[in-house]
């Protein structure tokens, strides 16, 4: 990053890290440009301890949504915090917005059972089908439509109802 070594009281990461195979390099950067004591949010998408890579069901849900959403292996909390530790960045609290709240993070899908019936309904897809037969809608629609549109949220919504994603935890850093 073009800062200077020490010059950032805070940095933050916000549904970001998620895209990158490799953090070790970009929270020692990070830790790089932050001030001793500095501050580093991290909020992101990650798996939980419950993913179990031999279910076939929780394979398939993440690398779907991992697939669909361009991303590479989405991280584990833990290894988030190993790394961070690594890369000279101490865990000094973790806020989970589903307490503070009440809600899930998937909730601003399920929040609507209208848009939740319009994202899972088979009377949906079949007239995204119907549409396609009728070229009312591009030949391939509906299997867009199942990986990228509401084949994201349905896999976003399972893997937090299932409790093998979250996406609602704060992990606040400082540098040591």
């Amino acid at each position: 990053m073009p800062f200077p070594d020490n010059s950032k009281d805070t940095a933050y990461a916000i549904y970001a890290l998620k895209y990158f195979v490799d953090l070790e390099p970009i929270l020692k950067e990070v830790n790089r440009i932050l001030k001793p004591k500095g501050l580093f949010v991290i909020y992101d998408l990650i798996k939980t301890e419950k993913y179990d890579e031999d279910n076939e069901e929780h394979r398939k849900i993440v690398e779907g949504l991992e697939y669909a959403c361009g991303m590479p292996s989405l991280h584990f909390r833990e290894e988030m915090i190993e790394k961070a530790k690594d890369a000279g960045l101490k865990l000094i609290e973790s806020i989970d917005l589903g307490k503070e709240t009440g809600h899930p993070f998937y909730y601003c899908f399920t929040s609507s059972p209208l848009f939740m019936w319009l994202v899972q309904s088979p009377v949906i897809s079949s007239l995204i089908k119907i549409g396609q037969y009728l070229r009312i809608l591009p030949n391939g629609f509906h299997r867009f439509n199942d990986i990228f549109l509401a084949g994201t949220v349905d896999k976003i919504v399972r893997g937090g109802q299932e409790g093998i994603l979250s996406g609602g935890e704060i992990l606040l850093f400082e540098k040591i």
